[in-house]
């Protein structure tokens, strides 16, 4: 074990003896004194980005080589240990758009980094087993989307999904068709439109007071924005969103928080918070939708990620519009843990458990549904 003290001396000496004897932590230690008093230049900024590279902190890493990249716009050697770092810290749009400047600067390593790497497909087909099969039967869920790089700064994800189920009055059957563009700006920012638009088909069974089958149709719409900046240790979030499921009027609010205390995607903790407003043309009803999580990574190549959701709300929107909650009964909360396994750079799996607690609309019976989801998503371009 060895500790390392900043004296009064001249910080270009000492940071370059620490950087060419790799006293990689003596430069993690003492990095806000040495970029203190007009120190901010290219090579200080470079020996910390690689301090932090060598010690797996990534994200603190795509921070300081971000800045020596601008200070030298010539260096392709800061550039692409920045397009690095954005990579392994699961930053790809960014690492995409940082590619395009590695090709300008004539640079081998910008093979790397080609627009056709976040080209993928993915599908899901899971089933939600309910508690109480007089209330609700199963309901069966699948999905296909892709995902495809326009440009080295625009990304479209478009997506098709089916989930059909049973109860003691109807059976259901929505059909969901999403669609999602993600402008990567400069500065770490980044801004995502999106649009969902939900068919909804009800078979009403027939009863002692009408001996009828009957059919009811409803065709909703979402529309939404949401904005996201990253920073060495943060990403936040915010945006808002406008639908009218069920035919009536929602709008929303969002804001979040994730926190990455290893200054990598190794461990993090999120917040998420939601103001869900809804007016079905009489009451006017608010909520706060609360919902936290975290992940970490148990092993090579992979991640468990749990995440806990309470509101107590109908008709709400959920991470840029991907999840859509228009049941007719009342989620009262809900609990998301699953496995995320990279087993190959072109292949990876996902597997998820959900428990959901609901309450039935028009009886008020309480029934949980457990589901299992498995996703998988293949990218043949990448490298």
């Amino acid at each position: 074990m060895c500790f390392a003290q900043l004296e009064n001396k001249n910080k270009e000496a000492i940071s370059y003896n620490w950087y060419i004897n790799a006293n990689w932590d003596s430069l993690l230690i003492n990095r806000k004194e040495l970029l203190s008093n007009g120190n901010d230049y290219y090579y200080m900024r470079y020996r910390l980005g690689e301090a932090a590279f060598r010690k797996g902190k990534f994200r603190q890493a795509a921070t300081d080589f971000g800045k020596a990249s601008n200070l030298n716009s010539s260096d392709s050697f800061s550039t692409s240990f920045f397009a690095s770092s954005l990579m392994l810290s699961g930053r790809f749009s960014e690492a995409i758009l940082a590619g395009k400047k590695l090709r300008n600067q004539k640079s081998t390593s910008a093979k790397f980094y080609e627009s056709s790497q976040l080209n993928n497909i993915y599908t899901e087909l899971g089933n939600k087993f309910s508690s109480n099969k007089d209330i609700s039967g199963n309901l069966l869920f699948f999905q296909l989307a892709g995902s495809l790089q326009l440009h080295a700064s625009t990304n479209l994800f478009v997506a098709f999904s089916n989930l059909s189920n049973t109860n003691y009055y109807s059976e259901v059957e929505q059909n969901t068709f999403y669609s999602r563009l993600k402008f990567q700006l400069k500065k770490a920012w980044c801004i995502e439109p999106y649009f969902n638009y939900i068919d909804v088909s009800i078979a009403y069974n027939p009863t002692s007071d009408f001996p009828f089958t009957s059919n009811y149709y409803l065709q909703n719409q979402v529309l939404g924005v949401n904005f996201m900046k990253s920073y060495a240790k943060w990403d936040i979030n915010f945006g808002g969103s406008y639908s009218n499921l069920s035919n009536n009027i929602q709008t929303q609010a969002n804001a979040g928080l994730i926190y990455y205390p290893k200054a990598n995607n190794s461990l993090f903790v999120t917040l998420q918070l939601t103001f869900h407003n809804e007016n079905d043309g009489f009451n006017y009803s608010s909520n706060l939708l609360v919902r936290p999580s975290a992940g970490i990574k148990v092993a090579k190549n992979l991640w468990f990620t749990s995440e806990f959701y309470y509101g107590r709300a109908y008709n709400f929107i959920e991470n840029a519009g991907y999840l859509v909650n228009n049941a007719i009964d009342l989620t009262n909360w809900r609990l998301n843990s699953g496995f995320q396994w990279y087993s190959y750079k072109k292949l990876s799996f996902f597997l998820t458990y959900q428990h959901e607690a609901r309450t039935e609309r028009w009886l008020s019976v309480n029934y949980s549904l457990n589901s299992v989801f498995l996703g998988v998503r293949y990218n043949p371009w990448n490298r």
